[in-house]
């Protein structure tokens, strides 16, 4: 899943929930057994050091996507 900026007080972007979306229901329906996550720092505070990949890799863990996947 290629990235997208997430907005500066570091909630994600509609497209990134779409994609994240998107990929859960593929994982879940088994049409893929494994997620690759990808993006760097998106506009964020400085003292925010999270990536766009790792804002996607908490959202897919929050739609029961194991961290294995």
């Amino acid at each position: 899943m290629l990235g997208r900026e997430f907005f500066p007080d570091g909630s994600p972007r509609p497209e990134m929930i779409a994609r994240v979306d998107r990929a859960a229901e593929l994982y879940r329906s088994g049409l893929v057994a494994h997620l690759v996550v990808s993006g760097g720092a998106g506009v964020t505070d400085a003292a925010d050091p999270r990536t766009e990949a790792g804002v996607m890799r908490e959202l897919l863990l929050g739609r029961g996507v194991p961290t294995e996947a």
